[in-house]
């Protein structure tokens, strides 16, 4: 079952999460980081059972209701910059999330407590796609070509450092995944 959020009333661009969902990170046009965080409480019920008739078996029991799930929401702005976001990605556990716009990638270490800039080497690149390997150590950004040539750089060290894809041809790039 899908409900609406809580979260600031902004256009969000892109969204990320840590792989069990609890936290979520919200990047829009114009705005700040935005991050959620979602805490899952787990309502144990006992479940009425029921004997069902099978045909040529033994009656079966089988449960007539599950177990509640409720949650709680909570939702900050973070102390990014107000920026154009493109592209945004997590680790596995949130600590790590790099986010990507016109020109800049930007990174936090602290569950995007705070960022800092990144050192991508190329400054007039449309940042427009965004990736991380699940630890946040390996980083993977691409340009399109409407607002630069389309690079595709590699992190391999949380994105202090940056190098070239060259194998890959300059297009214009939407989106990226990684595992």
């Amino acid at each position: 079952t899908w409900s609406a959020s809580t979260s600031p009333t902004y256009s969000y661009w892109a969204l990320a999460s840590n792989s069990n969902g609890s936290l979520i990170f919200g990047a829009s046009q114009g705005n700040s980081i935005v991050i959620g965080s979602i805490n899952l409480d787990f309502v144990s019920a006992s479940p009425t059972i029921l004997p069902i008739s099978q045909p040529t078996y033994s009656p079966t029991l089988l449960p007539t209701s599950m177990p509640t799930v409720t949650y709680r929401e909570h939702w900050t702005v973070s102390s990014s910059p107000t920026f154009y976001w493109n592209a945004i990605t997590s680790s596995s556990t949130g600590q790590y999330v790099a986010a990507a716009g016109n020109a800049e990638v930007w990174l936090s270490q602290d569950y995007g407590s705070t960022w800092t800039v990144s050192s991508v080497p190329s400054s007039d690149e449309n940042w427009f796609a965004l990736t991380s390997d699940s630890s946040g150590q390996y980083l993977v950004v691409a340009s399109n070509a409407g607002g630069g040539s389309g690079n595709v750089y590699y992190s391999e060290d949380f994105g202090t450092s940056w190098s070239a894809q060259s194998t890959l041809p300059s297009s214009f790039w939407s989106s990226l995944s990684s595992s």
